[in-house]
């Protein structure tokens, strides 16, 4: 798999299939597949297969087939706005976890970086950087000069960080260090550049919105009480972080967003060997890391702040008087505020619904008793006492049910 195992044994709650996709998928899907809870049952293993059949469908045709989609929009010019995608509704349209964030953005042409040697007539290109690392796999495709290639899935043919075989011999002239070497799956390259930036900021802008999130629980956890001025601190320290004016940028970038990445979204992201370039690959996109950092987490800047920081993003300091108000979020992006209105609702109705007039029969347990709260379809009065359906009434027809008063 692309993406590593959880480190508590847990990757099955947060890896499953979305019901975009289960709707649309051919086979029924259980949720008990790959679980000891149906291990022993007679058709485990075709729900197993339905699963694994499900996975590769997803892997190999529904994020490819998004991805095209992607490639061949016509974007705008507003980086801001992501260029007008909206990298989350346009994958959950389509069914894909997010966690899939960095095979997406996979499907998009890269440079092979480091040259590589071939010779006309043969099919062995070797290379002085990591195929593997920049993620070529057997299966992907390459275009060299003007022609496309595929890395042969033939395994008796050499495969390495270093080399690899194409699929046929190459029809090129002999080159022993050519930087013409690209590796993608979309049909149009035009727009590769700017989507992989824009997804490699929505990846760092998740994974950050992580790292702030531990940060404010630990802090709630050390000092037994939080207050706006500590979170408004935080989150404004985070997003100096995020432009570079933070005096702990680099251990940040190179270390905690580093790992944050490939532990959430897979090795897939980026090579080893730019992990101390991570930082300078999202200057471009650095607005709408800012942006969707700031929607995550609750945040609402300052018009005038974004004015000036939209003008100047690179190494922008925030200060804490820059944050309008942090609204809290609980799981799932839900706005603090509305999820306690929402439990408030929930306790009036239990206490209502523990303190009415049919609570207060039930307590002295009656043999009969008729509500008369049954359906307009009903032919029977339902009977709530002990006595149950043995002394169910029946309606004349005439009665007039589900009269709200």
């Amino acid at each position: 798999s692309h993406l590593p195992r959880s480190p508590r044994g847990m990757s099955i709650f947060w890896r499953m299939l979305r019901p975009e996709f289960v709707a649309k998928f051919c086979n029924p899907l259980s949720p008990d597949a790959n679980t000891q809870i149906s291990a022993d049952l007679t058709d485990t293993a075709l729900h197993q297969k339905n699963i694994s059949d499900a996975t590769n469908f997803l892997l190999n045709k529904i994020i490819p087939s998004l991805a095209d989609e992607i490639a061949n929009m016509k974007l705008e010019r507003d980086k801001f706005g992501g260029f007008g995608i909206d990298v989350t509704s346009a994958m959950h349209r389509a069914g894909i976890n997010m966690r899939h964030l960095g095979i997406v953005r996979a499907q998009f042409w890269r440079k092979i970086i480091g040259g590589a040697e071939i010779k006309f007539g043969t099919s062995r290109v070797v290379t002085h950087k990591s195929f593997i690392a920049q993620g070529v796999r057997r299966g992907s495709q390459l275009k060299i000069g003007q022609d496309y290639y595929r890395v042969t899935t033939d395994m008796k043919k050499e495969f390495s960080s270093s080399e690899l075989h194409l699929d046929r011999p190459y029809g090129g002239n002999s080159c022993l260090c050519t930087d013409d070497v690209f590796a993608g799956e979309v049909s149009n390259d035009e727009n590769s550049e700017r989507v992989r930036a824009l997804l490699l900021a929505e990846m760092v802008a998740r994974t950050m919105k992580n790292i702030a999130r531990q940060h404010l629980r630990s802090l709630c956890l050390r000092e037994k009480c939080t207050s706006e001025h500590l979170i408004r601190t935080i989150l404004a320290d985070h997003l100096n972080t995020l432009t570079g004016s933070n005096s702990n940028t680099e251990e940040m970038w190179t270390e905690h967003l580093y790992f944050g990445l490939s532990e959430r979204f897979g090795n897939c992201i980026i090579s080893k060997a730019d992990r101390f370039s991570l930082f300078d690959r999202t200057r471009a996109m650095l607005v709408y890391l800012v942006n969707r950092f700031s929607i995550m987490l609750g945040i609402e800047i300052k018009e005038e702040t974004i004015k000036s920081f939209s003008h100047y993003p690179d190494y922008y300091h925030f200060v804490i008087s820059d944050i309008k108000f942090v609204r809290a979020m609980t799981k799932h992006n839900i706005y603090s505020a509305e999820f306690a209105d929402a439990m408030i609702l929930s306790a009036r109705s239990k206490f209502t619904s523990t303190t009415s007039y049919s609570y207060e029969v039930k307590l002295d347990n009656p043999l009969v008793y008729w509500s008369f709260s049954d359906s307009k379809t009903s032919s029977y009065a339902h009977n709530e006492g002990s006595l149950g359906e043995n002394m169910e009434g029946k309606y004349s027809g005439n009665e007039e049910l589900e009269v709200f008063l």
